[in-house]
């Protein structure tokens, strides 16, 4: 994939992109610095239509559908919640139905930001697998488009908002990402070497969650569910660690990080 991901791909998804989304932002973060010992920017995307980096995905990743498939009338997304409500946001932008399938015991929080959306939400089993398993059935029996949690189309979307920041602050040493699917991560690593430049890709997932930095250390996948093979690949070839916090706030990531990070200019995406 990563061969694929060049900047003339990556520019043509940011216009995409930002035909829908804002640029993305950054602003100053000095009560943060103590705790790397350097300067450190945070990535803005509470102007963003759904708040979050996703939703710059689900754009970019729909809009191709619609060109390449335009017969799609209803897309299906698994979700904990930032997929799902930016698939679910970009769907009604253009037109489609969106059904979106998360598990019985999901957040109530972000059930509620989906239905906010008038998305079709389908609570089924009690992880986000059983819910991948009924959304396959569904897409199949249903002949509605699945949007997967990580593809091509995804990274080169969320991409935009590293491309922005690393031009806003070109000569940045460090970028903090939230992995979740691997789609934002693969994102900052894609933009990084489009520029050609040796800022480091810093990956943190939860400590409830840990697959990702377990496969990461072990250099394959080594626990159930797997993290998508194509972003672990990426992961491994372009970022610098894979940072475990308590909850899902990347400025936790910080001072486990001070020793690479003091004295560097640094952005939590």
């Amino acid at each position: 994939m990563r061969e694929e991901l060049t900047m003339a791909d990556l520019e043509a998804a940011a216009e995409r992109v930002g035909r829908h989304v804002p640029p993305a932002s950054v602003w100053r973060a000095p009560h943060l610095d103590p705790s790397c010992g350097g300067m450190v920017w945070v990535g803005d995307e509470s102007h963003s239509p759904t708040g979050n980096v996703r939703v710059r995905g689900a754009v970019n990743y729909l809009v191709l559908l619609r060109q390449r498939r335009p017969c799609v009338r209803t897309v299906i997304a698994v979700s904990h919640g930032d997929h799902g409500r930016s698939v679910g946001w970009m769907a009604k932008r253009l037109g489609m139905a969106a059904v979106v399938v998360a598990p019985r015991t999901e957040a109530p929080e972000r059930l509620a930001a989906l239905r906010e959306l008038g998305v079709d939400l389908i609570l089924e089993g009690d992880d986000i697998e059983a819910a991948q398993e009924h959304a396959q059935v569904l897409s199949a029996t249903r002949s509605q488009h699945l949007v997967p949690v990580f593809h091509k189309w995804l990274v080169q979307g969320v991409a935009s908002a590293a491309l922005d920041i690393l031009r806003e602050i070109p000569d940045l040493d460090a970028l903090i990402v939230p992995v979740a699917s691997g789609v934002a991560l693969c994102g900052a690593i894609a933009a990084r070497d489009a520029f050609g430049l040796k800022t480091r890709v810093y990956g943190v997932v939860a400590e409830a969650s840990p697959a990702f930095a377990l496969s990461f250390r072990a250099g394959r996948p080594v626990i159930s569910p797997p993290p998508d093979e194509q972003a672990l690949a990426m992961a491994l070839d372009g970022a610098a660690d894979i940072v475990t916090v308590a909850g899902e706030n990347p400025d936790a990531a910080l001072p486990a990080l001070r020793d690479n990070l003091a004295g560097r200019r640094v952005v939590i995406l």
